[in-house]
């Protein structure tokens, strides 16, 4: 007797069934990929179109809500502003106290806090005339207003003017300008954000946290955002005094919670719908593999090692097709931006693992089913 058949054929229960050693498995999962080497190559053209569909799918939905998301932090959304409420007879508003206001940017969960109180209009000794609105301000306050991280520590110009400003009166950041006959040594220049578009007319001179503010910014992190909006009254208000708190952000109807859309999107369930067609494709492939599968039961090979046999095929040529899917989602993500969200990759590449695995269970229930019953109308159904 050769080797092979010593390795192929070990009785158990009266030489029933037959089980088959790990290194003849693999060879003949091998051998059968060989044999049909255009319908596995057709198979797997197919596995990689459909999963790439999915991921790609996934990581564009994904890409596109973190943007939303993005644009929606960049005009305020995670920043509050808070005022005081005139509190005496005559309507004034007392203000609030500048020092606590500039104090919440160094605790935790919170990213920065300045304040301001904006004065009368000015006259700009350097373009007589050109007016603007002068604002006091403490802490980032033009980092505040335009979103941006890198300058969220404090200035370190006297004086902040806004970027179109600048141009149209021929100031380079770092020279003086004298306001209302008042000189500031340096200046340096802002672009205001959408959160606050009106301070495109506004200079701001810088000054320690002393005295009073008549509005002070706070930004949180999305997560610390609802919870931070929530002490905020009471840090200010210790004397019983009153504060509003509003969001610098106003949702309105049109507007889409980037979250929300993406937890309702139609393609949410794409990879269980995709990854039954592919285990479906695997079932049709099977059914006209009864012929094969016949044989390796009249061979002795119980219903589930028949089955283990056949679906391993489609088990390889799926974990392949799923492998080459997330390399070109890597490159699709490297093409469209030199900084790829990471996160957008991940899910793009889970959504495409969930398909080949459902696919993968699905093709084998079905070789399971039709390797089980009679083997006599097994060899019928061959002939």
């Amino acid at each position: 007797m050769r080797s092979e058949d010593r390795d192929r054929r070990r009785p158990n229960q009266g030489d029933r069934v037959t089980y088959w050693r790990p290194r003849v498995i693999i060879r003949e999962i091998t051998l059968s990929l060989a044999a049909n080497t255009w319908r596995a190559w057709a198979l797997f053209a197919v596995a990689v179109g459909l999963i790439l569909a999915v991921s790609s799918t996934e990581q564009i939905q994904v890409e596109r809500a973190l943007a939303a998301e993005h644009a929606q932090a960049l005009a305020g959304k995670y920043t509050y502003r808070i005022g005081a409420v005139p509190t005496d007879a005559t309507g004034e508003t007392p203000g609030l106290h500048a020092g606590r206001c500039v104090a919440l940017g160094s605790r935790d969960h919170v990213l920065a806090a300045a304040g301001f109180t904006l004065t009368d209009p000015v006259t700009l000794a350097r373009a007589p005339g050109q007016q603007a609105e002068l604002a006091v301000g403490v802490g980032p306050v033009a980092a505040l207003w335009s979103g941006e991280k890198e300058r969220r520590g404090a200035p370190s110009a006297s004086l902040l003017v806004p970027v179109d400003m600048a141009d149209a009166i021929g100031l380079a950041a770092g020279q003086g300008l004298v306001v209302d006959g008042r000189a500031y040594p340096t200046t340096d220049t802002f672009r205001p954000g959408p959160r606050i578009p009106e301070a495109a007319a506004w200079l701001i001179a810088t000054g320690p946290p002393s005295g009073a503010v008549t509005q002070c910014w706070v930004e949180f992190p999305a997560a610390a955002a609802d919870a931070g909006a929530a002490a905020l009254r009471a840090w200010f208000d210790r004397n019983g005094g009153q504060v509003t708190v509003s969001a610098v952000f106003v949702a309105d109807d049109l507007t889409i919670d980037p979250t929300v859309a993406y937890e309702t999107r139609a393609t949410r369930e794409g990879w269980l719908v995709v990854g039954l067609v592919l285990g479906g494709i695997l079932a049709i492939v099977g059914w006209f593999k009864r012929p094969e599968i016949a044989l390796y039961r009249t061979l002795g090979s119980g219903p589930i090692q028949t089955a283990a046999i056949f679906s391993a095929q489609g088990t390889v040529l799926y974990s392949g097709a799923w492998l080459v899917s997330v390399l070109l989602l890597g490159l699709r993500a490297l093409v469209a931006s030199p900084r790829p969200p990471i996160d957008a990759l991940v899910l793009g590449a889970r959504a495409g693992l969930l398909t080949a695995l459902v696919g993968m269970v699905a093709q084998v229930i079905a070789f399971v089913a039709l390797s089980s019953g009679a083997t006599v109308r097994q060899i019928k159904d061959r002939a």
